[in-house]
């Protein structure tokens, strides 16, 4: 599992702020720009410099605020959820699942370019009904965008995933559960099917980005107001380096509306295409997938609701549909992917992967190098 892409960090509930991130970042900004503005104001006052050196002080804010906000996004946003004891995670401190595809969520689905130049979220996400629970659709019509009833503790041998856990119970957080539809009827919600869904998502790059590259722009707005303080005669220069910031910024943007969102190949090269159901609720794909499990706090404040997920996913692959529904089963399946996982990927199987005798592209017998025989 090697090749996942990880820009975010899960934390400890003690750690976990619930406050509304963008006043956060707001305030973080001010934060920052409080000491340099209050020095500048006292130089303006005192006609040691000129008035227009306060206006680089609106730049710090605004790349402080957007520092601050990418830290909480990649560091303090997600809540580590702790392994039941009768469910460890694998030596990796991944959980496994195995389910049915419902839903998925590309990267970048804004219409406009110009929404797709603002959202730098951009993962590739999918939801997961675990094996061996009903979707449910008994769930009023036309409510996919509403909280919803959910099974709390959801049933099978994988609800616990999905199941309410003490640790954000406790913190007084309120658990939602996530609502996707399999198939959108246009006009007919009545023909849609509900399910609670195990959130999965394969990381992108853009906060990752967006995080340096306003530090970067941060460090020039403090030199354009120190060139501003202490040779005001280049006033041009400091005006130059504080729009060098919002240059980066959009240049940010750019890359990250082209390049660099999460991919199931990104775990899986060979995994190709990925399906749901068709319009008569079948066709989608089961998939087994690994991943860290967290509780995303953002979905707060973005969807008004509290979800568990697995977030990096680590790995995953298609397999067949779990039709033995009998725990123990089940959990022996469970076992049996994690250790063919854990031997495929592991540092032992990879450097014996590299050796001349297993370069055969035919087999081993026909195009295989016998190895070296030392006496």
């Amino acid at each position: 599992m090697a090749n996942y892409r990880q820009y975010t960090q899960c934390c400890d509930i003690s750690n976990f702020d619930p406050g509304d991130p963008i006043a956060n970042a707001a305030l973080t900004g001010l934060y920052v720009t409080l000491a340099p503005g209050a020095f500048a104001l006292f130089l303006a006052l005192a006609g040691a410099v000129g008035w227009a050196c306060l206006w680089i002080l609106a730049a710090i804010w605004l790349y402080a605020a957007v520092v601050g906000y990418c830290y909480w996004f990649l560091y303090r946003r997600l809540i580590c959820i702790p392994s039941p004891p009768d469910h460890p995670a694998d030596s990796s401190g991944n959980q496994t699942v195995i389910g049915l595809l419902i839903d998925i969520v590309l990267p970048r689905t804004e219409s406009s370019f110009f929404g797709r130049l603002l959202d730098f979220d951009n993962d590739y996400s999918i939801g997961v009904l675990p094996a061996c629970s009903a979707p449910l659709d008994a769930n009023p019509p036309g409510q996919n965008s509403q909280p919803f009833l959910i099974n709390n503790p959801a049933p099978g041998p994988y609800g616990y995933l999905i199941t309410e856990q003490p640790v954000t119970h406790n913190a007084g957080l309120n658990y939602t559960g996530q609502d996707a539809v399999d198939h959108t009827f246009h006009g007919h919600p009545e023909l849609e099917w509900h399910s609670q869904v195990l959130h999965c998502e394969f990381e992108g790059d853009g906060i990752f980005v967006l995080f340096h590259t306003a530090q970067v722009a941060l460090f020039a707005a403090f030199a354009a107001l120190f060139v501003c303080l202490v040779i005001p005669g280049l006033g041009w220069l400091a005006a130059l380096l504080a729009l060098l910031g919002l240059l980066l910024l959009g240049g940010a943007g750019a890359i990250v509306v082209n390049f660099g969102g999460g991919d199931p190949t990104d775990v899986n090269p060979n995994i190709g295409e990925l399906h749901t159901n068709d319009s008569n609720h079948t066709g989608a794909d089961t998939l087994m997938i690994m991943g860290h499990w967290v509780c995303d706090g953002g979905h707060v404040h973005d969807y008004h609701s509290l979800t568990y997920e697995l977030h990096p996913v680590t790995f995953c692959c298609r397999t067949s549909p779990v039709t033995d529904c009998d725990p123990i089963q089940v959990i022996l399946l469970k076992k049996k992917w994690q250790k063919a996982v854990t031997d495929a990927t592991s540092a032992v199987t990879l450097e014996n992967q590299k050796l001349p005798q297993n370069q055969w592209q035919i087999h081993p017998i026909v195009d295989g190098c016998q190895p070296v025989v030392i006496v």
